[in-house]
């Protein structure tokens, strides 16, 4: 029996729905429920995911700069501001170095009357002042070397790793947002039922489940909801019967009638119908060889070919054998438990004094036994070896 039942949203719409008994294929639409809501949510998760992934982009790309940025500092701007100030400082030393000379040279023309005192002081005072430019200048470098480079280096890795955060932080976010959009997307296909197999279609309600809730366009269904029905027809079995407290409201030639549903499923039987027939001929002769004499079997003429629609053995024990066998997990099943002549359809019939006894005591020691096109084997030695048991223990 293949289920077909609602796995995913809490509560939902029927939009629409194979009609009760119908025949489909594999692959068919059986049952579309409404996707109106979880639209809606592909459209929306769609739009936040684009603005996330948008988002991650810009950052990724900010993260890139801010890379640069490192490098173009630490190989270019920093290396320059290096090269600049030693050269500044090469060229204060030189000027130094030979305004040195200079005053040298004038004091030595001072001495010999050819330069004035005022010269002198003017060459001192111009060298002090490049002493002092110079040790400005070693202590500018020292500083840009050990605390600007630092400083700078803080403020490009800090905005990097700023970067690099708000780009992870918006890669998650798109990613998830991806997710929910593609999860709708799966939702979605819940939303359209297609069929298993070839087969036929049964609502709930028509099938044993009284209590089942209708399936029908326009109505709801919830998480979990068996929703269809389909039945494998080769594993079915067709069986009518009369309850016992109603057998007095048969009579002789009433009509009975099958459903469109039962019609269909036993045209489907029909053509397994061969097919079980000889196994349930091949249960019937394991029964009949294997099944202790002490209990009366079935006789069969040889010219006869029985369907063995029940197999029905006779004992006086039979309602002891009967709890014996249910206590086992073995069926068992009494069909004839009044004789015809005591039936009220054949009361106009009865025109015997005295009691039948033969058909009064076939009706309380009979009891058929499990029979049918699917039972197997070790089902049929578990039959033989309880019945056996129970008559053995006796």
């Amino acid at each position: 029996m293949a289920t077909i039942a609602l796995v995913d949203d809490d509560e939902n719409i029927i939009t629409s729905v194979v009609e009760n008994g119908a025949y489909v294929k594999e692959g068919d639409v059986i049952l579309t429920l409404d996707s109106l809501y979880i639209d809606e949510q592909i459209s929306e998760r769609s739009k936040y995911a684009h603005w996330s992934r948008s988002g991650a982009e810009h950052w990724r790309a900010t993260a890139n700069y801010r890379q640069l940025k490192v490098a173009e500092y630490l190989e270019g701007r920093y290396v320059t501001q290096v090269m600049s100030k030693d050269l500044e400082r090469v060229l204060k030393e030189s000027a130094l170095l030979a305004d040195n000379k200079m005053l040298a040279f004038n004091m030595q023309q001072f001495e010999k009357g050819y330069v004035s005192k005022d010269r002198v002081d003017q060459l001192r005072r111009q060298i002090d002042k490049n002493v002092v430019d110079l040790d400005l200048l070693n202590t500018d470098l020292k500083v840009l070397k050990e605390h600007t480079k630092k400083s700078e280096m803080a403020r490009l890795e800090g905005e990097l790793k700023v970067a690099q955060a708000q780009f992870e932080a918006s890669d998650e976010r798109a990613e998830a947002d991806a997710s929910r959009r593609d999860r709708a997307v799966e939702e979605k296909a819940f939303c359209t039922i297609l069929a298993p197999k070839d087969g036929l279609v049964i609502h709930p309600r028509a099938a044993s489940w009284k209590w089942a809730p209708d399936i029908v366009i326009g109505g709801s269904v919830y998480k979990e909801q068996v929703l269809l029905l389909m039945p494998d027809l080769d594993q079915m079995q067709v069986k009518i019967g009369v309850e016992e407290e109603v057998i007095d409201n048969i009579s002789v030639g009433m009509n009975s009638r099958l459903d469109t549903i039962q019609a269909t499923i036993l045209l489907e039987k029909l053509k397994t119908f061969t097919k079980e027939l000889k196994r349930r001929k091949e249960v019937a002769n394991l029964y009949l060889e294997n099944i202790t004499n002490i209990v009366i079997k079935p006789f069969v003429d040889e010219n006869s070919d029985p369907i063995w629609s029940q197999f029905t053995i006779k004992t006086k024990k039979r309602d002891k054998l009967k709890a014996f066998l249910e206590e086992n997990k073995i069926p068992t099943m009494i069909y004839y438990p009044i004789p015809l002549h005591k039936q009220k359809a054949y009361k106009k019939f009865r025109t015997l004094t005295n009691s039948l006894v033969n058909s009064e005591d076939a009706c309380n020691q009979v009891i058929s036994i499990p029979i049918h096109g699917y039972i197997s084997n070790l089902e049929v030695d578990k039959v033989i070896s309880y019945i056996n048991k129970f008559f053995k223990n006796k």
